[in-house]
């Protein structure tokens, strides 16, 4: 079976747009991506290549908190760089909700030091807590 993975782009004033979802291999330049332009083109390319369209939402669920993958390129703009941002991607932690999702850097989605020994979920304190749209 496929993974699922969907991607989002985090705009400033908090709301996310979605460039694509794919169930195929989702391997690519988007987790190099330094800027917003190269996260949508990498991501662009990537769905062409996975003969996935590209702002589509092909799954019978309503939000991303069931996919087994979510990526969310964060526009976090300096000075210097209007286009900047960082990739974030989905962690699991004990509280769910089908309208809310909890992300990480996406660096630091594998760091050990931030789950929990117990439960080997991620540390709620440590990650970012992120509305999802809601897909008929």
């Amino acid at each position: 079976m496929a993974t699922r993975a969907d991607f989002y782009i985090q705009h400033t004033d908090g709301k996310l747009e979605l460039l694509g979802c794919t169930s195929n291999a989702y391997d690519g330049d988007f987790e190099k991506a330094k800027t917003v332009g190269q996260f949508r083109k990498a991501v662009g390319e990537l769905l062409i290549e996975n003969n996935s369209l590209p702002g589509k939402w092909y799954w019978p669920w309503k939000t991303s908190h069931i996919t087994d993958e979510v990526f969310v390129f964060k526009h976090t703009p300096s000075f210097f760089n209007k286009d900047k941002g960082k990739l974030l991607s989905k962690v699991y932690v004990r509280d769910v909700s089908d309208d809310f999702l909890y992300f990480s850097d996406y660096e630091e989605r594998y760091n050990r030091e931030l789950f929990n020994e117990e439960t080997g979920l991620f540390d709620i304190s440590r990650a970012q807590l992120i509305q999802l749209p809601i897909f008929n």
